[in-house]
């Protein structure tokens, strides 16, 4: 099972919708597929409700409650209001997720993990657990202020609790192409991150919302919507990128 935890410290950045989108991407290629909803706002449950289990996320910070999660094509955990109270549990119970997450290794090919926009013990034990972390953002200021600091978090991470944590960029969200001021900030993000930036930016698009409260990735929405077309082409663009850069990881292990 492939671990992926989608982070950010900055609510409003698309978390739920880039990890909703690529959940949905990842059922249509055939993979079996466990989502973690650790942020108590639920954003993701809700979408996900029909494929929730009995286990709350909260959960999966105490010793071996791995063993309740059923093998099932799709596998939510939802979010809990407990979840509020694991940042103030000793730091010793990070590696509770990651050792429940072991427990089903075998049971699912990916597991994505929806992060709270704090930092703290939920984020972290989120990085240890994962072997890929993926970032959105807004390209406005205020989105970019905790950036540099969520990336010290990150590569602290792997060089002391997580070796095999693989970084594989950001995901510029509401990106308006036709705003000068995002277009130069756009610019000047790639020019200061580089690679780690992904080049295809999602679109602020009302069409995106509008499938996630019925249960479906944008792509779905039909044929006549030329909206959802748009940004489902965006969005199945940048997907291609991450699981490309998850492909680009891996071969040097298979070489």
């Amino acid at each position: 099972m492939k671990t992926l935890t989608i982070a950010n410290q900055k609510g409003g950045v698309g978390k739920t919708t880039l990890g909703l989108h690529l959940a949905f991407n990842l059922l249509e290629q055939g993979n079996r597929v466990l989502f973690i909803d650790l942020d108590p706002q639920g954003n993701s449950s809700k979408t996900l409700d029909q494929y929730k289990t009995f286990v709350p996320a909260s959960a999966l910070f105490m010793a071996n409650t791995g063993r309740d999660i059923e093998a099932a094509n799709f596998q939510l955990i939802p979010a809990s209001p407990e979840l509020i109270d694991v940042d103030r549990k000793p730091w010793e119970d990070m590696a509770h997720l990651a050792n429940n997450l072991a427990l089903v290794d075998d049971q699912f090919d990916y597991c994505l993990i929806d992060t709270a926009p704090t930092m703290g013990l939920r984020l972290t034990a989120s990085l240890i657990a994962a072997d890929y972390v993926l970032s959105p953002i807004e390209v406005e200021e205020y989105s970019l202020d905790g950036l540099q600091k969520l990336l010290k978090t990150i590569f602290s991470v792997k060089k002391n609790l997580n070796p095999k944590l693989e970084f594989l960029g950001i995901a510029v969200n509401r990106f308006n192409s036709r705003n000068d001021r995002q277009i130069a900030a756009f610019k000047a993000l790639a020019a200061q991150y580089g690679s780690y930036i992904l080049p295809q930016p999602i679109g602020i698009r009302k069409s995106i919302p509008e499938a996630l409260s019925d249960g479906i990735p944008v792509w779905q929405l039909g044929k006549q919507n030329t909206a959802a077309r748009v940004a489902g082409k965006e969005i199945l663009t940048l997907l291609d990128m991450v699981h490309a850069k998850i492909a680009s990881i891996q071969e040097p292990a298979h070489a």
